[in-house]
């Protein structure tokens, strides 16, 4: 098939992302995996041409050291796909610890937002620190409040519910107790 060399030698990144797209469709061969790692790993530039969702849709345990190797990448919607496929793995001290990691003020809002969410995903009762944390860290539009805030709602914990009714409070800042009154309609 001549997918491999669109792949790795076209001159258009579109052309190179639809034959990604076109191998990885189905259930890719292992040998078609393979060619996608290769082309990503190789994709080191600010806007990267390749897409990490259809690797991380696959589950595959094999591919956990590139999505972790893509958590540095330059750039920011890498890193937060290889977050999400992350998440779609089962939980590993080490990668709880990375996504942790990623919880700061350094880090792009979608990374922190992403780390938030896989991190409640995986264990919600035992994110609650690094949640909270989140929960008081300012961000434009209170998107990373927000995501923290649905977090702790949906860890159905007493003291989850009582930062999201102090948040919701008439002291509060109006886009605080907004982004804490949305997360409490939205427990499940």
């Amino acid at each position: 098939s001549e997918l491999p060399f669109i792949l790795n030698y076209a001159s258009s990144p579109i052309d190179r992302a639809d034959a990604m797209a076109t191998l990885l469709s189905g259930t890719p061969s292992d040998a078609a995996v393979q060619t996608a790692v290769e082309a990503v790993r190789a994709d080191t530039d600010l806007f990267p041409a390749f897409d990490l969702t259809r690797l991380g849709e696959l589950k595959r345990e094999r591919l956990r050291p590139l999505f972790r190797s893509q958590l540095t990448h330059a750039g920011f919607g890498r890193r937060t796909q290889a977050i999400r496929a992350l998440g779609l793995l089962p939980k590993t001290a080490e990668d709880t610890m990375a996504l942790t990691a990623l919880v700061n003020d350094k880090e792009p809002y979608g990374v922190v937002v992403d780390s938030v969410t896989t991190l409640a995903e995986w264990d919600p009762q035992g994110s609650l620190a690094i949640v909270k944390k989140a929960a008081k860290m300012p961000s434009l539009h209170e998107q990373i409040r927000s995501n923290a805030y649905v977090a702790l709602a949906n860890a159905h914990s007493e003291e989850g519910v009582t930062l999201l009714v102090t948040a919701a409070g008439p002291d509060s800042d109006a886009d605080v107790r907004y982004a804490a009154l949305t997360a409490m309609g939205k427990v499940d």
